[in-house]
């Protein structure tokens, strides 16, 4: 799912005509066939613009909360194009709203971000967009936290629940995803990642591997770049970059 959203699309799940059986009318079956082939249409569709919430974007996991003025341009996956922008204002030390914008498709996305304990938060995105005319919403919302061995060293990882919701029902799904991650500072400029990424949704299931680095050029300006694979299938890869500025 991180992948690409590379899920299976299976005609059985679209319950197609049947040829065999025998309609009132043409025109109820050509109605109905229309229908079906429209679905088929946004169904492929789909499977090239979902994913938003869940994906995994930046190298290091985000958990603490800053008060000020941020803005990030990310491109999770620098074979589509696509770009994602996002403002971020920290109210306080403790909550952090943002709006986005993603390119391509025209999305909007709503965040939120509440520290309720050192190094331990709540995260919730929301997206909302059409394909073809038909409207869809993804959420996720998850419990994060990060746990720091030493200066260097630091294990980071969150549990959270996910939801695609689409005008046609029989295209919904949800499901839980979960990431642990090991994060080293090799200085004051740079941080690696090592993160193992587990997904079980309706429609797929299976375990990521994802290598990331993060350059710090200046204290409010930062560089990530992140490898993800899918842990069965290397070949099944992206590559994704991003810049943040806060002010």
């Amino acid at each position: 799912m991180y992948i690409f959203p590379c899920f299976s699309l299976n005609l059985k799940d679209f319950n197609y005509v049947n040829p065999n059986k025998v309609f009132q009318s043409d025109q109820n079956f050509l109605a109905r066939s229309e229908f079906h082939e429209k679905l088929l249409v946004l169904g492929l569709a789909v499977m090239m613009t979902i994913a938003f919430a869940s994906v995994t974007m930046a190298g290091t996991l985000g958990v603490n909360v800053s008060e000020g003025w941020s803005v990030s341009v990310e491109k999770a996956n620098v074979d589509i194009d696509r770009v994602e922008i996002t403002g971020n204002y920290g109210v306080s030390d403790l909550l952090k709203l943002s709006i986005g914008f993603v390119t391509d498709v025209d999305a909007i996305s709503f965040g939120a971000r509440y520290q309720i304990a050192e190094n331990t938060a709540i995260n919730f995105k929301y997206y909302t967009y059409d394909t073809l005319g038909v409207d869809i919403s993804e959420y996720s919302i998850d419990l994060r936290g990060k746990k720091h061995l030493n200066d260097n060293l630091a294990l980071a990882g969150k549990i959270g629940y996910y939801k695609y919701d689409c005008e046609f029902s029989i295209l919904d799904f949800d499901g839980f995803e979960a990431l642990g991650q090991i994060e080293y500072s090799f200085n004051e400029f740079v941080t690696g990642n090592l993160g193992v990424i587990y997904y079980d949704y309706d429609i797929d299931d299976g375990t990521d591997i994802t290598l990331g680095i993060e350059i710090y050029p200046t204290e409010k300006f930062t560089i990530w770049a992140d490898y993800t694979f899918d842990a069965d299938d290397i070949d099944n890869n992206l590559f994704g970059i991003g810049v943040e500025f806060a002010f």
